[in-house]
């Protein structure tokens, strides 16, 4: 699953709380947004000036819900897109595996 946290807490005791829902792998959605006009909170957070853009956002969610916009140092949002979809491609292939029959193919009449 993928889990959206924040930290919380002093240097000496940091502690991270789990402030959104989880997103299972095998249901999670990933778009690439690759410009992003920074304002509201984002602006704030950022301490960007008004009508500024970034490229370091993507964007997750399940099934039809709205999901969530998470920002990403620069340079490493392909990787974190990459992480994901790999997992959710090797979940796949266990998934797939599992409810393979295991049971050998029928002899058929010559």
């Amino acid at each position: 699953a993928v889990v959206s946290t924040q930290s919380t807490g002093q240097k000496e005791k940091m502690h991270y709380q789990v402030y959104r829902t989880p997103i299972p792998v095998s249901e999670i959605q990933v778009e690439d947004l690759p410009e992003v006009r920074v304002g509201g909170s984002f602006k704030r957070t950022f301490s960007t000036t008004a009508g500024e853009t970034s490229k370091n956002f993507f964007r997750v969610w399940e099934g039809d819900s709205q999901g969530y916009t998470l920002s990403v140092q620069s340079g490493t949002k392909k990787q974190w897109i990459d992480s994901i979809m790999n997992a959710k491609k090797a979940l796949g292939a266990r998934v797939g595996a599992e409810i393979e029959p295991s049971l050998p193919a029928p002899e058929l009449p010559i």
